[in-house]
C-alpha cells in the first residue's frame, strides 16, 4: 500500500485514513518512529480500551452503550442500583 501525507508548518503529519484503517490505529494508540538509513519505520503500540473490557460483564450491555453513557451510571441502572 502506498499513501502520502504532507508535513504541516508545525512539522506534524496526519496518518491517512486508509492506512489507519488498514492497521487498526485508533485514538489513544501510540506510534513509534524508528529511523533506518533513509527510511522511517512506523510501529503501532495498541492501547487497551477499558470500555471494551466491561463489555459482557452485564447482560445486554453493548460497547456502543458504554461509549455513549457514563459507564458507572449505565451499569448502576442495568443492575438496579441507585
Amino acid at each position: 500500500m502506498y499513501v502520502k501525507s504532507k508535513v504541516s508548518t508545525k512539522s506534524q503529519i496526519t496518518l491517512p485514513k486508509k492506512l489507519r484503517d488498514a492497521l487498526g490505529i485508533r485514538p489513544g494508540d501510540e506510534v513509534i518512529f524508528e529511523k533506518m538509513d533513509d527510511r522511517i519505520i512506523l510501529k503501532v503500540e495498541k492501547q487497551s480500551e477499558p470500555v471494551s473490557t466491561l463489555v459482557g460483564l452485564v447482560e445486554g450491555v453493548t460497547e456502543e452503550e458504554l461509549r455513549e453513557e457514563s459507564a458507572d451510571r449505565m451499569l448502576k441502572n442495568k443492575l438496579g442500583i441507585e
